[in-house]
C-alpha cells in the first residue's frame, strides 16, 4: 500500500514561473479591461491579438502562437466568476510550475510550457481550416493541462483533497476531470475544445515520456512508452558534454543520472511517488551496485 503524498507549497517563486503568471495575468487583465471599456474599438484588433486563428496566421502573425495560451477570454462583463476562474489557473500555474522547477529546472519548464503551447496552437490552427465558420481561439485551459498531466505523471500517487475534504488520487483527478471536458466538449459538439483538449492532455503526457524518461502509472502502456523513448534515443545526436560527479571527477552513467532523478523526485514527492517500473529499475541498479 502506498502512503499519502502531502504537497507542501513552494517556499520561493522561480522567476520562470512568475513570467508565466505575470504574461497570464496581464494579458487577461489587458483583454478584459478593453472588452469592457472599448467593446467596438477593441474587437477586432484583440482578436488579431490574442486569438487564434488560421488567417491571421497565414499573414504572418505568428505571436499568436505564443499569446493565445495566457489570455483567459472574457466575452461578457467582469464577473465574481470570471476572476476565480483566472485566480484558479494562476494557482495551477504557481504551484505546478514551481514543483517542475524543482525537478527539471526554469529552463525544462518554458521549454516544455512553450513548445506545447505552440505545437497545440499550430494543430488547432490546422484543424479549423476544415471547421466551417469556426470561431477564433483562445485560453489558459490548454496550456494548464500541460501542465497537469506532466505533474500527474511525475507524481502519480499524490493525494489532492477536493473541496479540501475529499483525498482522491491524482490521477483520478486529472484523467477524469479531462475525460469530463472531452465528453462535454463531444455532446455539445464543439470539436474546437474537444481537440483543444485532447492535444494538450497527449503532448503533456508524450513530452514526459519521452523527454522526461518518466514511465506513466498505466503498466498496459509501458512496453508502448518503452519503444517510444528508444525511438527519441535514436533520434537524438549524441551529446559532445558529459555530466560528472564534482566530488570524485568521474563521469556519471545513466544508471547514476537515473538514481539522481528518482532521488529529486522522492525528496519532492515522497518514495509513493515512483511508479512500480522506476522501483524495479532501483532495485536492479542497487543490486549491480552493492551485491550481496
Amino acid at each position: 500500500m502506498y502512503r499519502q503524498t502531502i504537497y507542501k507549497a513552494p517556499i520561493n517563486t522561480p522567476r520562470g514561473v512568475q513570467f508565466l503568471m505575470g504574461c497570464t495575468f496581464f494579458c487577461s487583465l489587458f483583454w478584459a479591461v478593453c472588452k469592457e471599456f472599448f467593446p467596438i474599438f477593441s474587437s477586432h484588433y484583440l482578436v488579431e491579438l490574442f486569438a487564434l486563428t488560421p488567417r491571421c496566421l497565414s499573414r504572418g502573425y505568428l505571436w499568436q502562437l505564443a499569446l493565445y495560451g495566457f489570455v483567459q477570454p472574457l466575452w461578457g462583463q467582469i464577473s465574481l466568476h470570471y476572476l476565480i476562474d483566472l485566480a484558479f489557473k494562476l494557482y495551477l500555474v504557481w504551484s505546478i510550475g514551481c514543483s517542475l522547477c524543482e525537478l527539471r529546472g526554469e529552463r525544462s519548464l518554458l521549454a516544455f510550457y512553450f513548445s506545447g503551447t505552440a505545437i497545440c496552437g499550430i494543430l488547432h490552427a490546422s484543424l479549423l481550416y476544415f471547421i466551417p465558420n469556426s470561431l477564433p481561439f483562445m485560453g489558459a485551459h490548454s496550456s494548464v493541462y500541460i501542465l497537469l498531466f506532466a505533474w500527474m505523471m511525475l507524481n502519480p500517487y499524490g493525494k489532492i483533497y477536493l473541496f479540501f475534504s475529499i483525498p482522491l488520487n491524482t490521477v483520478l483527478l486529472i484523467v477524469g476531470f479531462w475525460i469530463c471536458h472531452l465528453f462535454l466538449s463531444l455532446i455539445q459538439g464543439d470539436f474546437s475544445a474537444l481537440f483543444a483538449y485532447f492535444s494538450a492532455g497527449a503532448y503533456g503526457y508524450l513530452y514526459t515520456v519521452c523527454c522526461y524518461k518518466v514511465l506513466s502509472p498505466f503498466p498496459k502502456l509501458y512496453s508502448f512508452e518503452r519503444r517510444a523513448q528508444e525511438v527519441v534515443d535514436l533520434l537524438r545526436r549524441p551529446k559532445k558534454g558529459k555530466v560528472y560527479d564534482f566530488q570524485t571527477g568521474k563521469e556519471l552513467s545513466k544508471d547514476e543520472l537515473f538514481m539522481d532523478t528518482m532521488l529529486a523526485k522522492i525528496t519532492k514527492f515522497g518514495e509513493e511517488s515512483l511508479t512500480k517500473e522506476e522501483r524495479r529499475r532501483m532495485k536492479e541498479i542497487s543490486k549491480r551496485s552493492f551485491p550481496s
